[in-house]
């Protein structure tokens, strides 16, 4: 999801005084883990947005987005 698109999403749904929790993960975030990971290329940009898709649509709210959630993301997405 783009910055633009929340920020449609929350003026569409919500009223400025409405109390919300929304942990926002980045491009750096995932790129973070990438690093630490021993991928063969590094992560393009389409990837990363792919990775970033992949974990708003997929994660359990039960358990949230973590480090580990975003390395299998990463995993699925480059097919490791």
């Amino acid at each position: 999801m783009k910055v633009s698109e929340l920020i449609t999403h929350l003026q569409t749904n919500f009223s400025l005084d409405d109390h919300v929790c929304a942990p926002i993960w980045q491009a750096g975030d995932v790129q973070h883990v990438a690093d630490d990971m021993e991928l063969t290329a590094p992560l393009s940009d389409e990837q990363v947005a792919d990775v970033l898709y992949s974990l708003d649509k997929n994660h359990d709210a039960c358990f949230g987005i973590t480090w580990e959630t975003i390395e299998h993301a990463i995993n699925v997405v480059t097919q490791y």
